[in-house]
């Protein structure tokens, strides 16, 4: 069993076993965290951050949106992740529960709170990736994250969902209300024009003012600035009789349309539309003087919207009632939280729609405080619009929304549209087959990242992905350069150094991480993995032992600690570890174990 032969091929299945784990991030962290539950449904919400009736209502969508398109979508809120990244620990629980891990077979997706820090991070599998919208995640978590940093779960969580079942229930030809029949009132109540009050006061009903005599032969200008209506007592109109609903008065806002200023006297003519009956007494005219209000009158008086009451002048008011029109067209200051929902309601629109719609806001509203949010959705749609038309065979069509989504960026944009948005988009046309294009991307995207290392473990996480081991050592260097004291950097440059077969560089690397953060779960793995490849079998158990302290439950460490005991020729011991191993349900599918055992016996 200690045969030389058999050595080189058990050190050649550890090399391969470890890069399958770095690739396919088999390796997870579960340290000091408690291990959750199994799901009970869609909705897992272990924090108790969310009330029953949005629980309720989210449990019905997510199962209606599984019906329509075959996607597994659960939800899970915990209090904390402890001092782990987001990242890890969500890619613990997708694989501790088989939904939206990269090896997940099925079409699945999870999405994990933190409650206590309002953090949030998506999994999902290949299959889910492949199906769903390009952009369609990250345009959920854009719009959920200013809610749940204020704290409001159950609405964040409601308003991602609706947006995640709306775009994606344009591809597959269903709309809101179909997942969800409580959303029916909410897109009515959505399209519906929204009024937008003045901050001037409204006017309050008076009683309908009676028309007295006057000698004054020109109408009286009130203070209100409202031109009040004057009948010309030239005029010959036809006896009108007022009817009973006539007494009623109008509503205050009716104001007369008012002509503007002539030398010669207008006559004041019922229209050839106008119902007599809807006429008010005080619009009736006799023969005396020209009435006008009393002083301790409305200054507006009520008119009836059908017939239009002219008022006559003449040239010496001119001036005035010009000034009276500019200051009763004044435009009241825009309210902020009004251009926020404008901004928001473009959600609803298709996607083509919404860019010019929201271009078109950003020309109306330079200086809004929406705009920045205006140019993510944009960005946002674009991707969005560009998956579909791939999807539709459209590939130059495709090509060029996806360029004009990187080249419509904002340059001050924020991390989560870059990480969720720019440099997703790549690998989605990588995986489509327009691997130039990919690269082509790759390249503009880096150009965003402006030295921002979250953003190029990012753009790393590409380059290791298709194993382009020259381009992910690149960005991985630039990104330790930016933050030499970031553990994600130096792993990611281990893995890329990894990749290459520089070994010893790649256990540097991974040593180095461990020591920046020594709860790093990947890295712990990923180094136990060379030194056991290495030969250095005792070192390597060590470091699984190590990690099956602080999880004892991680596949990876369970297969290393039995090959490394093997190796060492401690076969009983080896031989009770395995035992213990396939007793545990969730073991029997530790692939790793199970082949590399398979040399041995």
């Amino acid at each position: 069993m200690k045969l030389p032969f058999f050595n080189q091929r058990a050190i050649a299945l550890a090399m391969i076993l470890a890069i399958v784990s770095v690739l396919w991030g088999g390796a997870v962290s579960w340290a000091q965290v408690k291990r959750l539950p199994k799901p009970s449904g869609h909705v897992n919400d272990f924090s108790e951050a969310l009330d029953s009736q949005t629980k309720s209502r989210l449990e019905v969508v997510l199962e209606n949106l599984k019906q329509r398109t075959g996607l597994e979508f659960m939800i899970a809120t915990v209090k904390s992740v402890g001092s782990q990244d987001i990242y890890d620990y969500s890619l613990a629980v997708a694989n501790d529960w088989n939904v939206g891990a990269p090896a997940t077979p099925t079409k699945s997706l999870l999405l994990l709170i933190a409650t206590d820090s309002g953090k949030f991070f998506s999994q999902a599998s290949k299959s889910a990736r492949a199906s769903l919208p390009d952009g369609l995640i990250g345009e959920m978590g854009l719009r959920m994250r200013p809610k749940l940093e204020s704290g409001g779960y159950s609405q964040a969580l409601l308003t991602g969902i609706q947006v995640f079942a709306e775009i994606l229930g344009e591809r597959n030809n269903f709309t809101l209300a179909d997942v969800d029949p409580q959303a029916e009132n909410l897109v009515a109540t959505r399209q519906r024009p929204r009024v937008v009050r003045s901050a001037r006061t409204a006017p309050t009903e008076t009683p309908t003012p009676q028309p007295s005599e006057s000698p004054a032969p020109q109408p009286i200008v009130q203070q209100t600035e409202t031109p009040s209506p004057q009948i010309i007592p030239n005029a010959t109109p036809p006896p009108v009789t007022a009817s009973p609903e006539s007494k009623q008065a109008p509503e205050p806002s009716v104001r007369p349309r008012v002509t503007q200023p002539s030398g010669t006297p207008a006559v004041a003519s019922p229209s050839p539309s106008a119902v007599p009956q809807e006429i008010t007494p005080s619009a009736i005219a006799t023969n005396s003087a020209s009435p006008r209000s009393s002083p301790e009158e409305s200054p507006v008086a009520p008119t009836s919207p059908s017939v239009p009451v002219q008022v006559s002048d003449n040239s010496a008011r001119l001036t005035r009632s010009s000034s009276t029109d500019r200051r009763t067209n004044v435009t009241p200051p825009a309210n902020p939280e009004d251009e926020k929902e404008e901004v928001e309601l473009t959600l609803t629109k298709p996607v083509d729609q919404r860019i010019e719609l929201l271009k078109a806001f950003i020309a109306a509203h330079p200086q809004s405080v929406a705009v920045p949010r205006a140019f993510e959705l944009i960005v946002a749609a674009h991707a969005t619009l560009g998956d579909q038309k791939l999807q539709a065979g459209d590939t130059e069509g495709g090509l060029r929304e996806f360029r004009l989504a990187i080249s419509e960026a904002p340059p001050d944009m924020r991390d989560p549209l870059f990480t969720e948005v720019i440099a997703r988009i790549p690998m989605n046309l990588f995986l489509r087959g327009q691997r130039g294009p990919a690269l082509e991307t790759a390249h503009q995207a880096e150009a965003l990242a402006k030295q921002n290392p979250r953003r190029l473990l990012a753009l790393v996480e590409f380059y290791l992905t298709i194993e382009d081991a020259g381009e992910a050592s690149r960005i991985a260097e630039l990104a330790v350069q930016s933050g030499p004291d970031s553990a994600p950097a130096h792993q990611a440059l281990g893995a890329a150094r990894h990749i290459a077969l520089r070994l010893d560089e790649a256990a540097s690397e991974y040593a180095r991480a461990l020591a920046i953060d020594p709860k790093s779960t990947v890295a712990r793995i990923a180094l136990a993995d060379l030194k056991r490849s290495a030969g250095k079998a005792e070192e390597a158990l060590a470091l699984y032992r190590e990690q099956l302290q602080a999880d004892a439950n991680n596949k990876s460490a369970r297969a290393g600690l039995v090959l490394s005991l093997l190796e060492l020729g401690k076969k009983n011991e080896a031989d009770q570890e395995l035992n213990k191993a396939l007793q545990d349900k969730d073991q029997t599918r530790n692939l790793p174990l199970l082949v590399g055992t398979a040399y041995w016996f």
